[in-house]
């Protein structure tokens, strides 16, 4: 007879797998901890920087910057398979993506008075909000119906 463990969990051949699992050590998760955290000193010190960007230069050079860095970290990220690469990759990744944040703030404010602002600011942040919830929805039905690989 099945034990009570047994009878509540079934077979979980199907569901997700640890790293020691999958052939890798619990070694590796710390590293991915450092990865995340410097992603997010990166992605809080760089609008700082573009701010000032943009308000000598101008909003389209430095919104331009933002997005070609991103995008060149992006496909970095994409062919690299070291980890220094990796960790200097999402530094620039997470800079330009949180300066474009700023920046469209930044451009929202500009160009409406301050009190229609608050709505425009929605308007504009509203990608980044929605984004992340549709993403994974997005990914499942493409995995669904083209496979991933």
């Amino acid at each position: 007879m099945a034990s009570e463990e047994e009878r509540t969990n079934g077979d979980q051949s199907q569901g997700a797998e640890t790293p020691a699992q999958q052939g890798g050590t619990q070694d590796e998760e710390p590293y991915s901890i450092f990865t995340v955290g410097q992603k997010k000193i990166f992605q809080g010190i760089a609008p700082t920087f573009v701010g000032s960007f943009s308000d000598s230069a101008g909003r389209r050079p430095a919104y331009m910057v933002c997005f070609i860095i991103y995008i060149c970290a992006n496909i970095g990220l994409a062919v690299q398979n070291h980890y220094a690469a990796l960790l200097v990759l999402r530094m620039l990744q997470s800079s330009g993506s949180s300066g474009t944040v700023a920046i469209s703030n930044a451009i929202a404010a500009d160009i409406v008075t301050s009190t229609e602002r608050g709505s425009y600011v929605g308007y504009a942040t509203a990608g980044t909000i929605v984004a992340p919830a549709l993403a994974p929805v997005i990914g499942g039905l493409l995995d669904q119906f083209v496979g991933w690989k």
